[in-house]
């Protein structure tokens, strides 16, 4: 049975040589129930919100079955946050290898995360913009940007 193990969020930003020059990748347990919203765990942050956080990157698992055997690696314990995880789970595999994999449903607009990303048109960019305006579905930001991209330079935006 899978369960949650432990629930982290940054206690402080810690300093860092990167481009930001800090990171909040160091994240700790919490004893107290914290609610999920659409950008993550209540009070956590992100340090580079161009690659991290957001309403597409916003929550971070991490199975304790992986940190055991990075542990055994690097014999050293690697505690619940220290890859910056805000949930460390137990019983969920999230490797996929050996997996079976089922299509359960394909979306009604027809635009598939391949042909979008191989070959993204105004065509498809008026799909995701119907069905958004038809309750369907949600375009997060990045997202948002991508269709606008396609609009209005004829090409996508595939990175900053």
């Amino acid at each position: 049975m899978a369960e949650i193990l432990a629930v982290c969020r940054v206690t402080q930003l810690l300093p860092d040589s990167g481009s930001t020059g800090v990171t909040a990748i160091d994240k700790r347990p919490v004893a107290e129930r914290l609610r999920v919203r659409p950008l993550g765990v209540r009070g956590d942050v992100q340090a580079d919100r161009a690659h991290h956080g957001g309403a597409s990157k916003a929550l971070y698992a991490y199975a304790d079955e992986d940190a055991a055997f990075w542990a055994a690696e690097l014999g050293r314990p690697i505690p619940a946050g220290l890859f910056g995880e805000n949930l460390r789970t137990a019983g969920l595999d999230v490797n996929g290898a050996g997996d079976v994999v089922r299509v359960l449903s394909r979306p009604g607009h027809g635009v598939s995360i391949a042909s979008w990303f191989t070959g993204a048109d105004a065509a498809q960019a008026d799909a995701l913009e119907a069905a958004e305006a038809a309750g369907l579905l949600t375009l997060v930001p990045e997202m948002r940007e991508s269709v606008e991209g396609v609009r209005s330079r004829g090409l996508l935006v595939l990175d900053k």
